[in-house]
């Protein structure tokens, strides 16, 4: 298992880098966040193979030091696990 984490405080944080390898993308972040359309497509596009999950949250954990405000991302790549994905509201 393979982890990349990265904490977006703007768009332009996002990574833009494709990591096409990437299985799993978990993102916890601020509502006013998670919902500017402009995020959640950089994300993807930065994730394109990737099962990603959105979780708002009332604050971002990252290594020892909590957030508000922005999205605590982690991607994740498996060498055999298989990811399957569904959405519940």
């Amino acid at each position: 298992m393979h982890i990349n984490q990265h904490l977006i405080h703007k768009n332009s944080d996002i990574p833009t880098e494709i990591d096409t390898e990437a299985h799993l993308v978990l993102c916890f972040g601020s509502k006013l966040l998670l919902s500017d359309i402009n995020n959640i497509q950089s994300i993807k596009d930065a994730y394109p193979n990737a099962d990603i999950v959105f979780n708002s949250t009332a604050g971002e954990i990252m290594s020892d030091s909590v957030f508000e405000n922005t999205i605590a991302l982690t991607a994740i790549t498996f060498e055999t696990t298989k990811i399957i994905s569904n959405c519940i509201n």
